[in-house]
Formats: C-alpha cells, structure tokens, sequence
C-alpha cells in the first residue's frame, strides 16, 4: 500500500468547491466568486522580527469568529483589527493581551460574514513598532453561497523555504489546510518541540502563507515522535501533552467543540471541513484509527450536516492510494 507520505510529500494542492446550480432547498442562486477586497493593508511603524519573529498566526475562522496566535518577546501585546469597505480599510476593534510562555492566544469576535481582514501586533510602549500584516477572510453565513478556494499540503518536511506556499500565497485563499506532519521533530520535552515549531514559523514559504490567510490543522505522528505509539513511547503521556502544547501555540484551533483536537469548521452551505486526529487517540490498540467518541461525532456531524461539500481532514489513509501512482 502506498502511504499517505508517498503520495502528497512535498506537494501543495490548491482547490475549490462551489454549489454551480440553483438549491432547491433555498431557492438561491450561488454567487460565483467573492466580493473584491482593498489591497493588503499597511499600517504605520516598522516590522520588528525579534519582538515578533513569526507574524501572526489566524485559524479556524467561521463567519464570526477566528483564533490567533501571535509569538512575541514580550510580555504584553497590542493589536489593531481592520475591516474591508469598498476599496478602504476601517478599523474594526483593537485590544491588548498578556503573553504565556511567550505566546499570545486570543479569539477575535463579531465579525461580519464574508469579509476580508488584516491584523497586526504592536508594541503596548511603542506602537510604531509592529508585526508583518496578516490578512485572512471570514467564513460564509448559514445563507451565503460562492465559489470558495482553498489550499492544502502534508509532509512539508525539508524542501525548504517551502515556495509551495510562498505561491499558494499568493492566491490569497479562503483558508489553507495543513494535514500533518508540518514540523519533523522527536521530542519529548515541550522546550524542545516548542524550538521545532518556531523554527518552522519562521520558514519563508510559512510566513508567506501565514501572512496571507487563514489556517485549518491537525497533525501527525512527526508532530509528537516518529510512528507515535502509546505503547511503544517511554512516558506517553507526557510526550503528548507537551506536544499537544507546542501545537496550539504554533497554530490558533478552536477547542470549545469537542476540548480536543477533532471539530468542524462551517463555510455557509458550501462546505464543511471536519478535522480528525488519527494519532493522539491510539492509546492501547496501534491499529485503533480514532476513538469511539471520536467516530461517533465524525458520524453524528456528518449526518447533520447540509453543506454540499463535506471535507475529511484526517492525516492517516483511509484508502488505498496505489492505482493512483
């Protein structure tokens, strides 16, 4: 069996999905693409990559709501949130957070469906000192329709400075998916797997994608320790846990559904992606794929979703990819 490495190592894969015909349960005609947006807004003050060495990190964006994260060397943060109107930027809130272990987590609220945004930290004692810009655009709303784009990679691995994703960049996409295995690393203390992350944060291709939009993830086995197995793994449990930390840091992900790593994340009546975790539950059975909670929701969700297209984001095969070769 081709693994899931062999197939998609290296690649970025950028798509779309769109309802092209008219609904018969909402009598809407889908619009085809998105409304225009201003060009990457650029505020005052000069980039400072050591107070804030990987820009700005925004995940899991709905039609109201997005997660960030923000690495900084300091210990508080401002930020300025602005909204597209037409061809200009008008800003939309500002705010303040403290930083934990060198990270600054927040959630962003009240947005308005279908908008683009851009989002930048500043200094609380000098705000002409700044992070690089990050523009991403808010989910659709239960009754938008359009053609939504997004892109997608596993095993980034070497192959640096990724310019898969400087290109994908380039696209300014809905959002971007990350199927795993983003960092290689083996580490048992969170220190160590924090330093594999960052290191990767701070890849060109990575800033570029970061900078540009939104992000959906899970990981892999390479994102704990080589063929992660619960029973294999000398102190598992810690393993995990510091793994699991280093994770959220690096990328924003909205825990509140399930407190774990598997959610859904809704674009309107377009498309749903719903995000797996086939590594962080196989604790006493290796060929355990997912807990039974875990399928359970996959299956519930699934059921009770009506958007047209319905994305499984796993990091794990669930087929066999060998004719495809």
């Amino acid at each position: 069996m081709t693994t899931r490495r062999q197939f998609i190592q290296g690649v970025t894969v950028v798509g779309a999905a769109a309802c092209t015909s008219k609904s018969a349960d909402t009598g809407m005609v889908p619009i085809d693409i998105r409304s225009a947006e201003p060009a990457k807004w650029d505020p005052d003050g000069e980039i400072d990559t050591v107070l804030f060495p990987s820009g700005i990190q925004v995940g899991d964006v709905t039609a109201y709501q997005a997660f960030v994260s923000i690495q900084t060397a300091l210990d508080t943060v401002a930020w300025s949130l602005v909204e597209a109107k037409g061809s200009e930027w008008v800003v939309h809130s500002d705010g303040s957070e403290v930083a934990t272990d060198g990270t600054v987590r927040f959630t962003l609220t009240e947005l308005q469906s279908d908008t683009a945004y851009c989002l930048v930290a500043k200094d609380t004692m000098n705000n002409m000192v700044r992070s690089a810009v990050s523009r991403f655009r808010s989910g659709l709303s239960d009754s938008d329709w359009r053609i939504v784009t997004f892109g997608a990679a596993s095993c980034l691995g070497g192959n640096l400075p990724w310019q898969t994703l400087s290109r994908a960049a380039e696209e300014q996409l809905d959002f971007f998916m990350f199927l795993g295995d983003t960092v290689y690393t083996s580490a048992r203390s969170y220190a160590t797997a924090w330093r594999d992350w960052k290191r990767a944060l701070g890849v060109r291709g990575m800033e570029d994608l970061t900078q540009s939009t939104s992000i959906i993830a899970t990981w892999d086995d390479h994102e704990l320790v080589n063929n992660f197995d619960w029973d294999l793994i000398e102190d598992a449990e810690t393993v995990h846990e510091n793994a699991w930390r280093a994770f959220q840091n690096a990328f924003p992900i909205d825990t509140s559904q399930t407190g774990r790593m598997y959610r859904k994340i809704q674009h309107g009546q377009v498309c749903d992606v719903f995000v797996l975790d086939c590594r962080g539950e196989r604790r006493s059975d290796s060929d355990i794929y997912i807990s039974r909670e875990q399928m359970d929701w996959l299956k519930r969700s699934l059921s009770e979703s009506k958007a047209r297209f319905k994305f499984i984001m796993n990091s794990v095969p669930i087929t066999d990819f060998t004719d495809l070769i």
